[in-house]
C-alpha cells in the first residue's frame, strides 16, 4: 500500500507540489510564529510539531492523532482543514468481519450482554418519564414529611401515662359523744346542795346518787378506715407547697407536669392549674416532663431552670441531678 504523502504528486484538494506538512509550515511562517510559540499556544511538544512539518508521521503519533493535530493546526492558522485532511492517510479500521473470523468459536461461550443504556436526558438534566429507585426514595421521604406535618401533635407525641397510685387509708379520729343538755343553773345549785347534805349524813349513800348523776361515757366510735382519693392524697402528701423542697414548680398557665424519681416512683402526674405552686423531693436524679413550658416556672435547689432552652413544641423534658 502506497502512502499518498510519500508520492511526488500533489494530493487532491491541495495546490500542485503542496503537501499537508508544507501547507501548515507556510501558514505558520506567514503569521510570523515560531515552533516554540506555537507549542506554547497549542500545548503540544515542539518535537511533534517539527515532525509534523517534516512529514515524519511515525514520530508524531498514530494516524488518528495526526489527523486531530492537523485539524487543530488548520483551525489555529485559519486554514481550510478539509483539503489537508483529505491528503492525510485515514485511520486504520479493521472490518468487523475479519475480527469475527479470527475470534475463537466456542459453543459454551455466552454471548456478550448488551450494555444498558441510560434514559434520555432532557435539557434540564433530568431523565424524561423514567421512574428510578432514587426518585422513588425521594418521593417516599417527601410523602412521609408531608404526612408528619399534617398530623396533629398528640398523635405522634407520647401522651402522659396515667399513674395508678395506691389508696391512702387514714383512720378517722374518735369523736366525743355530744354532752347532754345541762339543767338550769338554779336546779343545778339545789341538786349540789342536796348532795352535800346527804354526803354529810351518809357517805355511802352520797356515792350512789353521785354515780347516778354522772353521765355514762359515750361509746367510742369504731375506727372506720377512710379512703382518700389518689389525687387528694397526692396533693396532701408528695405534692406540697413546702418551700424547703428541692424542686419548686409554679404555673402561670394550666400545665401538665409529671415528675419521677430515680426509683421510678411517680411523685407528681397531673394538671396544675394557673397560680398553683407545689414542692417536691425524692430519690435523685429526678426526671420531669412539662407540657406547657412557656407557662411554667421550675426552680431546682434554689436555681431557676431555663425551660425555654430545653423545650420542643412547648414540651420540655428535664433531668434534675
Amino acid at each position: 500500500m502506497t502512502d499518498p504523502l510519500s508520492t511526488g504528486t500533489a494530493p487532491s484538494g491541495l495546490a500542485d507540489g503542496a503537501t499537508p506538512a508544507s501547507v501548515v509550515r507556510a501558514a505558520r511562517e506567514a503569521r510570523g510564529q515560531s515552533l516554540q510559540h506555537l507549542s506554547i499556544l497549542l500545548k503540544i511538544s515542539e518535537r511533534r510539531l517539527q515532525a509534523f512539518e517534516e512529514a515524519r508521521w511515525d514520530e508524531v503519533g498514530d494516524r488518528t492523532f495526526v489527523r486531530a493535530l492537523a485539524q487543530r493546526l488548520c483551525r489555529h492558522l485559519d486554514l481550510d482543514p478539509q483539503p489537508v485532511l483529505q491528503a492525510l492517510p485515514g485511520p486504520v479500521v479493521e472490518p468487523l468481519r475479519s475480527v469475527l473470523r479470527h475470534a475463537p468459536v466456542n459453543a459454551d461461550t455466552p454471548l456478550p450482554r448488551p450494555t444498558p443504556r441510560l434514559a434520555p436526558m432532557d435539557r434540564s438534566g433530568a431523565s424524561s418519564g423514567v421512574i428510578t429507585p432514587v426518585r422513588l426514595g425521594v418521593a417516599g421521604i417527601l410523602l412521609a414529611a408531608v404526612v408528619l406535618a399534617l398530623l396533629p401533635l398528640d398523635t405522634w407525641m407520647p401522651a402522659p401515662q396515667a399513674v395508678r397510685e395506691p389508696a391512702v387509708v387514714v383512720p378517722a379520729a374518735a369523736e366525743p359523744a355530744p354532752a347532754e343538755a345541762s339543767a338550769p343553773s338554779s336546779s343545778g345549785d339545789a341538786t349540789a346542795a342536796g348532795a352535800a347534805g346527804a354526803a354529810a349524813d351518809s357517805p355511802a349513800a352520797a356515792s350512789a346518787p353521785q354515780a347516778a348523776a354522772l353521765p355514762a361515757p359515750a361509746p367510742v366510735a369504731a375506727s372506720t378506715p377512710v379512703v382518700v382519693p389518689p389525687a387528694q392524697a397526692q396533693a396532701s402528701g408528695l405534692a406540697t407547697s413546702d418551700a424547703a423542697a428541692a424542686l419548686q414548680v409554679s404555673v402561670r398557665q394550666d400545665s401538665w407536669v409529671q415528675v419521677t424519681d430515680a426509683k421510678g416512683v411517680v411523685l407528681l402526674s397531673r394538671l396544675l392549674r394557673s397560680g398553683e405552686r407545689v414542692g417536691l423531693d425524692g430519690s435523685r436524679p429526678l426526671r420531669m416532663r412539662v407540657g406547657n413550658a412557656a407557662g411554667t416556672d421550675v426552680t431546682w435547689l434554689g436555681r431557676r431552670v431555663a425551660l425555654d432552652e430545653l423545650q420542643r413544641n412547648n414540651v420540655a423534658d428535664v433531668d434534675l441531678p
